[in-house]
Formats: C-alpha cells, structure tokens, sequence
C-alpha cells in the first residue's frame, strides 16, 4: 500500500462523512484556503456551496468523474452518476451541519461571515493567521488540497458563481436532478 492509501484508510477510521464536524471542519478550512477566499475583498460566495463541495474535496474519485466528463464530454456511466446523486444528497443533508461548524469558526475568529450583496447565503472568508502552524501543509490533507485544485482548474470562477450554477455543473449537466436551488 502507498502512503495516500494508508493516509485515507487512516481518515476514514477518524471521520464519519456524513455529519462529523471536525471533518466537515478540515474540509471547509481547506476548501475556502485553495480557493483563496481569505479576505473581505476575495471572500466564498454563499456558503451553501461548500455543503455540496465537501465530498469532491474529499473523494478523488468524484473529482475524476467530474473532471473526465468535462474533459471528455461524455456523460458519466450510470454508477458514476449514482455516486454523483450520493454526493448530493449528502450535500443537501449536511447543510445545517455546515452552518454549524461555520458559525463555531467564525465565534473562534478562524472566520468571518457576511451577508451576501450579490448572493442569497453568507459570503465567508477564511483569517489563516487564526490557524495553528502548518495546519494547511499537513501532508494528511494532501488529497483534498489536489482535489480542491483540480475542481479551481476546471472552474475557476468555482468561488464566486452562485449556488444554482455550481450545482448545474457538478449535477445537472452529469444527468443529475439538482432541485435545492
């Protein structure tokens, strides 16, 4: 087994996906730093996104199903499309444990929220100075840092676009029915 093998076994002992905060925590604080949402003037519009965003960050396999259909133009197989329809309901599920995390980051100053002009959610941007040292190095977080990159690369408007047109790219153009919009 190589090293990413044992690291992600390794996560999948310490994090429940669905709802454990501290993973939706890493995620978040990861998500928002590659994307370069750290400061006032560059912040994460509508943080409704990052529900949806977690399990591309954390699964290189969602990614990969996104990135060869977009790559390819080819819709993804009926399984591919079944894990994409997982990952959204899972999204959709999470969004209150999100807002929960975001709110205990932000009562900690790991973050600061703002109602958004220009969206219907919160804007967020993350105060890395908050974070403990080498946090976001950490070679534990190396696939989720990859895959955030991957997903920036193929939208790199991904921070700013509104919720309903990041669902229409990871979902609906993928045969996936998004209707939480």
């Amino acid at each position: 087994m190589n090293t990413h093998e044992l690291v992600n076994i390794r996560k999948r002992i310490m994090f429940v996906k669905a709802d454990d905060v501290y993973f939706i925590a890493y995620n978040l604080l990861i998500s928002l730093y590659e994307l370069k949402a750290t400061s006032t003037s560059r912040p994460f519009r509508d943080y409704r996104k990052l529900s949806f965003l977690i399990d591309f960050v954390a699964d290189p396999r969602l990614t990969a199903i996104l990135q060869d259909s977009k790559r390819f133009g080819i819709p993804p197989n009926s399984e591919d499309r079944h894990e994409l329809s997982v990952a959204y309901s899972r999204g959709a599920s999470r969004m209150p444990h999100s807002m929960r995390v975001i709110c205990a980051l932000e009562s900690r100053g790991i973050l600061s929220i703002e109602r958004g002009n220009q969206s219907e959610g919160f804007d967020l941007w993350l105060h890395v100075e908050k974070l403990p040292g080498g946090f976001l190095a950490d070679e534990l977080y190396e696939v989720e840092r990859s895959n955030i990159s991957t997903l920036r690369a193929m939208w790199p408007q991904l921070r700013i676009v509104r919720l309903d047109t990041m669902l229409q790219n990871f979902f609906g153009v993928n045969g996936v029915e998004a209707w939480h919009a």
